[in-house]
């Protein structure tokens, strides 16, 4: 006779799907700056796992997505993309009198930009 088949783990294995969005949660929680320890606690309460390595497991995923990211971002577009959003800055500050933030966006433009160290402007 076949022994009943007895599952020691309270929750089924995660979906690829649900892996896939536990996954991008944790990469939000990686930018908002969440240190390991508070997001294998809310991981564990959200998605009812009992033990932290799956969590890990999802950690580990995270940042090796992280990084594909930035190897497949080429540095001329992301240098773009920068300079973009340093011109909403500068034209923002500048219409809010906010000289210094002004400044110090088009400081940060030059750096990006290589053009000299931006000191002498």
């Amino acid at each position: 006779m076949r022994p009943e088949n007895t599952n020691k783990h309270k929750h089924p294995k995660a979906t690829k799907e649900e892996q896939r969005r536990q996954t991008i949660q944790i990469m939000e929680w990686l930018t908002l700056g969440w240190s390991r320890q508070k997001i294998c606690t809310e991981g564990c309460r959200l998605w009812g796992y009992t033990n932290d390595r799956v969590i890990d497991a999802r950690i580990k995923q995270a940042r090796h997505e992280f990084r594909e990211a930035w190897n497949n971002t080429d540095r001329q577009e992301f240098v773009a993309q920068q300079l973009s959003r340093l011109d909403l800055v500068v034209e923002k500050s500048f219409e809010q009198k906010q000289l210094a933030v002004t400044h110090a966006s088009i400081l940060a433009q030059c750096k990006l930009l290589g053009v000299g160290d931006g000191s002498k402007f």
